[in-house]
């Protein structure tokens, strides 16, 4: 059998095992190209060929794994946000096209790039956020908290793999806990779900991304609350906080916002699907 033939097979097995067509195809199409150590363009020029025998017990080991729902970003160890490559595990939550949104945000309100910006990034995660806001301010302070040790190693690593160590620090704590005042910009994709919605989730999420991650209480929103609460605390004055949140809480981001009379909405951003995305807050 050819690259390509091995890839049209697992395609189908895939589509059996309730992946959706299209997906199913570049799924396959990304781990054979990840057996093989190939990039797409490489990949298109060779796919014809027979691959050595190699590949076939390391090919059917990866797609055994995709059928089982095992997200791709778990088992390539990769994903992309913002155009750079993260290392990512079952210990971070794996970053999405959404989230990039906070970047953008961050960007808009802070047109002057040169600006020596004091960052914190709030469950950090992979580090995704830290480590864009770092590349696009350039003389910008960044500390990445989160309460997951492991989520703080991978972190760690990013940090490291984009040479950012000098200007990140990655610390182990909830929130902004020990985190001292005069924050110029806090930002967040804090957990958002709410804890009897969390079985409703794809089972790629529910029985692989963490759930400390996801779980935001029985309402969804006890992650904003935390985030608030400190956030008025420590950011300066007009000091900015950006925060995702789901579908379906919008009202409730703006009524925990009027219990912090230091901290005003001034804008919502939505997604390309029109949904309110990302929440913009500026200390009065």
């Amino acid at each position: 059998m050819t690259i390509h033939e091995h890839v049209v097979a697992a395609r189908s097995r895939l589509e059996h095992a309730g992946i959706e067509t299209g997906n199913a195809g570049i799924d396959a199409e990304v781990l054979a190209r990840h057996a093989l150590g190939w990039n797409r363009a490489y990949y298109f020029s060779h796919r014809h060929d027979v691959p050595h025998l190699s590949f076939d017990s390391c090919f059917e080991n990866l797609i055994a794994r995709r059928e089982r729902r095992e997200p791709l970003a778990f088992i390539t160890g990769t994903r992309e946000f913002w155009s750079l490559q993260f290392d990512v595990s079952e210990a971070v939550l794996i970053p999405r096209p959404e989230t990039e949104i906070i970047v953008r945000t961050v960007l808009d309100t802070n047109p002057d790039r040169t600006a020596s910006l004091r960052i914190v990034d709030v469950g950090t995660g992979s580090g995704c956020l830290a480590v864009s806001l770092a590349t696009e301010f350039p003389n910008a302070q960044i500390l990445a908290t989160d309460v997951s040790s492991a989520a703080i190693e991978i972190a760690k690593r990013n940090v490291a793999k984009n040479d950012l160590a000098d200007r990140i620090e990655c610390r182990h704590t909830s929130f902004l806990a020990g985190v001292e005042e005069s924050i110029d910009v806090v930002v967040s994709n804090p957990p958002y779900i709410p804890t009897n919605h969390l079985t409703d989730l794809q089972s790629e999420i529910r029985n692989y991304e963490p759930e400390v991650a996801l779980n935001g209480g029985m309402d969804g929103l006890e992650g904003f609350r935390a985030l608030l609460a400190q956030s008025e605390i420590k950011l300066a004055k007009q000091g900015w906080l950006f925060f995702e949140f789901g579908c379906g809480q919008l009202n409730g981001v703006k009524a925990l916002t009027k219990e912090h009379e230091n901290l005003e909405l001034v804008n919502v951003v939505h997604d390309l699907q029109k949904l309110p995305r990302v929440a913009v807050l500026r200390r009065r």
